[in-house]
């Protein structure tokens, strides 16, 4: 598995992942555990994704976003 390591995320940069990820709190903090709120929860971190990205000088995956927010 060919990963490189991303740069640490700048204040700004987190900030603007906690706006995105507040848009879809009612999503992702959603306790469920069916196949269609784990397919709703998935969906929204990929737009988050997106979203992050098209902002973001660095691209990051979901995986990043999502453990960025445990830091």
């Amino acid at each position: 598995m060919d990963s490189k390591r991303a740069g640490n995320f700048m204040a700004g940069e987190r900030a603007h992942l906690v706006e995105l990820v507040q848009k879809y709190m009612h999503i992702t903090e959603n306790k469920k555990s069916d196949a269609m709120t784990v397919r709703q929860e998935t969906d929204a971190w990929q737009q988050v994704t997106i979203d992050f990205n098209a902002v973001s000088e660095t691209r990051r995956s979901a995986q990043q976003l999502k453990q960025a927010l445990l830091c």
